[in-house]
C-alpha cells in the first residue's frame, strides 16, 4: 500500500522544532513567538492550496519547496519584528509593521482624556457634519445650550485597547468633525476593558448634520437644543438608544441596522413617515409592530399632514429591531 507523504507538514514540524531548540538553548528568545503567530494565516492558505494541488508525488515535492520558503520567511520576518532591526529594501511603514506583534497585554488601568475644538479655531461656520464611527465601545451625546466649543469629548480608556481620535477640518464655511475609535491591528491577552467616550455638542444654534457609524458597543444620543437638519444611523451590532426632542428635530434621517437594536424618541407633536424595509427583524411604533417577515412598506403618523414639524425616515432592518417611540 502507497503512503502518502506530507512534505509540507514536515517542513512545518522542523521548523517549529528548529525554533524551540534555539529557544530552549538559549540562542533566540522565546519572546519571538509572538512575532511568528502574527503570521498564523500562512498555515490555512498552505493548507488550501494543497487541497487544490492534490496529493500527487509531484504536488507534495512542490509544497515541501513552497513551504520550506514562505516558513523562512516568516522566520525572518519575525526576528525582524522581535530584534526591532529593518530590512534594507523594504519601506519604512512596512518595517515599522512588522515590528508590531500580534500579541500584546496592557497594564489595564485606564486613561482619562479631554479634547475639544474651540470656536477660536474656526471661523464663519455656517453648517457643521458631525461623523461618529464607534467599535466595540461605549459612547454618549449630548448637546449644551451654554457651549461655544464645536464639540468636546472625554475619554475614559486604556492605552493599546481602544483610543480615540477627534480630527476636523473647514471648507467653503462647511466644519466636518470626525470622532472615531482605533484599535492597533493587535489582538489581545485582556479584553476585560470598557472604553467609554462622552461627546457634548456647543454651538447649538449652527445647523448640523449627524453621521453616526455604531459597531458592537452601545450608544446614548439625547439632543434636544442643537439645529439638526440630518441624521444617519448605521448600527451593526450594537444597541443605540436616540433621543431627538424640542428643538433637535431633523428633516431628514437615514437608518440601517444588522442585527443590532434601536430605540429612537421623538416629540408626540412631530409628524413622521417612515419608509421601511425590513428582513427578519422587526419594526415598532408606539410599541405597535409595523412588518410581518421581509415587509416592505410605509407608515404616515396620524398628524403627518397638519404638523408643522416633520421627520421622513428611511430604514432598512435586517435581524434586529428598531423601535420608534413619541413623547
Amino acid at each position: 500500500m502507497k503512503e502518502d507523504r506530507d512534505f509540507g507538514g514536515a517542513i512545518l514540524l522542523i521548523t517549529i522544532g528548529v525554533v524551540f531548540l534555539l529557544n530552549t538553548t538559549g540562542v533566540l528568545g522565546w519572546g519571538i513567538w509572538p512575532s511568528i503567530l502574527e503570521f498564523w494565516p500562512v498555515i490555512l492558505v498552505l493548507w488550501g492550496i494543497k487541497l487544490i494541488i492534490g496529493d500527487s508525488l509531484i504536488a507534495n515535492i512542490v509544497m515541501g519547496v513552497v513551504s520550506l520558503i514562505v516558513y523562512t520567511g516568516i522566520i525572518v520576518l519575525a526576528y525582524v519584528g522581535y530584534t526591532q532591526n529593518n530590512i534594507p529594501f523594504l519601506s519604512d511603514d512596512m518595517n515599522e509593521r512588522i515590528k508590531q506583534p500580534i500579541f500584546q497585554t496592557f497594564n489595564g488601568e485606564y486613561k482619562e482624556e479631554d479634547m475639544k475644538i474651540e470656536a477660536s479655531k474656526y471661523e464663519n461656520i455656517e453648517t457643521r457634519n458631525i461623523d461618529i464611527n464607534v467599535g466595540a465601545s461605549e459612547f454618549t451625546l449630548k448637546d449644551s445650550a451654554e457651549s461655544e466649543d464645536y464639540i468636546s469629548l472625554h475619554s475614559k480608556y486604556v492605552d493599546n485597547h481602544v483610543e480615540p481620535e477627534l480630527e476636523s477640518s473647514n471648507k467653503d464655511k462647511e466644519l466636518n468633525i470626525e470622532f472615531s475609535t482605533k484599535s492597533p491591528n493587535n489582538l489581545f491577552f485582556f479584553r476585560n476593558v470598557t472604553p467609554m467616550f462622552n461627546l457634548e455638542i456647543g454651538k447649538a444654534s449652527l445647523l448640523t448634520n449627524l453621521n453616526i457609524q455604531l459597531g458592537a458597543g452601545d450608544g446614548t444620543v439625547s439632543l434636544e437644543n442643537v439645529a439638526l437638519n440630518s441624521v444617519n444611523a448605521k448600527v451593526g451590532a450594537g444597541d443605540l438608544e436616540m433621543s431627538l426632542l424640542k428643538n433637535s428635530v431633523p428633516k431628514k434621517m437615514l437608518i440601517e441596522i444588522g442585527a443590532a437594536n434601536m430605540d429612537l424618541t421623538i416629540p408626540k407633536e412631530t409628524g413622521f413617515s417612515v419608509e421601511y424595509k425590513v428582513g427578519v427583524g422587526d419594526l415598532n411604533i408606539d410599541d405597535e409592530s409595523l412588518v410581518t417577515f421581509a415587509s416592505n412598506n410605509t407608515y404616515k403618523s396620524s398628524n403627518f399632514d397638519t404638523a408643522t414639524s416633520k421627520i421622513e425616515i428611511v430604514a432598512n432592518v435586517g435581524a434586529g429591531s428598531l423601535n420608534i417611540s413619541t413623547k
